[in-house]
C-alpha cells in the first residue's frame, strides 16, 4: 500500500474507533476516570463519535524519517514472513471499534514489529509508547517487538542510512492490559450520554507526550535565538562603528559580504493627515485585501 493511501486509511478509521495510538487514553480512564481526560483525549473521543473532523497533519521531516526507517526495516523482515502495514481488529465494545495498524505483522507467529525512529534511547521510546505496545497484545498478538532506529534525520532521508537499530522484545503485561479493558468498558458505559467540551484554552498537560516535547523544544530554540539575536545586535553595532572609523564600504570573505549603508532619509505617506485634510476622498475605494496565512504568536516567560 502506498504511503498516502495508508495515511488516508488510518485517518478514516479514526471515525468510529480507536487505535493503538489511543491506548494511553483508555489507561487514563481506568486509573483516573473519564473526567480526568486531557483536552487531546476529549478531542479524540469527539472525532470517534463523529462530532469533530480530524484534519490531516502535514508531513514533517520527523514523520518522513519514520517512514524511511520502516523502509529500512522492511528489507530486514521481508524474508521472515512479515507483511507491512497490517490492520488488527478485535471488537471489544458495541459502541466503537478497537484496532491497530501494525508496522509489520507475521500472521503465522502473530508477531508485531513496531518501528520508531527517535533521537532518544530505547528506554525512553519504550516508556513513551508502552500503552501502544500492550494494545497489540490486547488485540491478539502473541509477540511484540520494538525496533528503535537512531540517526540524523537528513541522513536517512537523503541516503537511507541509519546510525543504529535497537531491538527489544516487549513482555506482556496482564495488569496493564486489564486496565485497557476496564477503560474500554467505562467509556462504552458513558458513550451515549458523554457531553464533550474540548475548549480552546489548553495547557501543556493537555498535549500528548511527543507533542509537548515538540512545543518545549520549539520554545527552547526561540529562547536560544533571542540570546543569539541580542549578541548579534551588539556585534552589529561594533562592526558598524569599525566601518565608519576606517571608511570601509564593503568587507568580503569566502563566507560573507558585509556592505555599509549610510544614514538616509525615508519618505512615507502620512495617511492620517491625508484623510483629515481630504475628507471628500472615499478611502474605502483604495483598500486592498490580501490573505494572511494562519500563524501562532509566542510569548516567552
Amino acid at each position: 500500500m502506498k504511503k498516502q493511501e495508508h495515511k488516508q486509511k488510518i485517518l478514516k478509521s479514526r471515525i468510529g474507533g480507536f487505535g493503538g495510538s489511543d491506548a494511553r487514553l483508555f489507561y487514563t480512564i481506568a486509573s483516573k476516570g473519564v473526567n480526568k481526560l486531557s483536552a487531546t483525549d476529549l478531542f479524540r473521543i469527539s472525532v470517534a463519535k463523529g462530532e469533530r473532523k480530524l484534519k490531516s497533519i502535514p508531513e514533517t521531516p520527523a514523520m518522513a524519517a519514520g517512514y524511511a526507517f520502516e523502509d529500512c526495516v522492511e528489507k530486514l523482515l521481508k524474508k521472515k514472513g512479515f507483511e507491512r502495514e497490517v490492520e488488527l481488529k478485535l471488537r471489544l465494545s458495541d459502541k466503537f471499534d478497537t484496532f491497530a495498524h501494525a508496522d509489520f505483522y507475521n500472521a503465522e507467529t502473530k508477531t508485531v514489529v513496531e518501528c520508531k525512529f527517535t533521537q532518544g534511547n530505547i528506554d525512553k521510546t519504550y516508556n513513551t509508547y508502552y500503552a501502544q505496545l500492550q494494545w497489540y497484545y490486547m488485540l491478539g498478538a502473541e509477540r511484540v517487538m520494538l525496533y528503535n532506529g537512531h540517526g540524523d534525520v537528513n541522513d536517512i532521508l537523503t541516503t537511507g542510512d541509519v546510525e543504529n537499530i535497537e531491538i527489544e522484545n516487549i513482555e506482556r503485561d496482564e495488569s496493564f492490559i486489564d486496565s485497557l479493558h476496564t477503560g474500554i468498558i467505562l467509556l462504552t458505559s458513558v458513550w451515549d450520554d458523554l457531553k464533550i467540551d474540548v475548549g480552546e484554552e489548553w495547557t501543556i498537560s493537555d498535549l500528548l507526550a511527543f507533542d509537548a516535547d515538540n512545543v518545549n523544544l520549539f520554545t527552547d530554540k526561540l529562547r536560544e535565538i533571542e540570546r543569539l539575536e541580542a549578541d548579534a545586535k551588539e556585534l552589529r553595532e561594533q562592526i558598524k562603528n569599525l566601518f565608519e572609523i576606517y571608511n570601509i564600504k564593503s568587507l568580503k570573505s569566502d563566507n560573507y559580504l558585509i556592505t555599509y549603508v549610510g544614514e538616509s532619509v525615508r519618505e512615507t505617506l502620512d495617511v492620517d493627515k491625508l484623510k483629515k485634510e481630504h475628507k471628500e476622498i472615499d478611502f474605502s475605494l483604495y483598500k486592498k485585501q490580501s490573505k494572511v496565512k494562519s500563524s501562532i504568536r509566542i510569548k516567552l516567560y
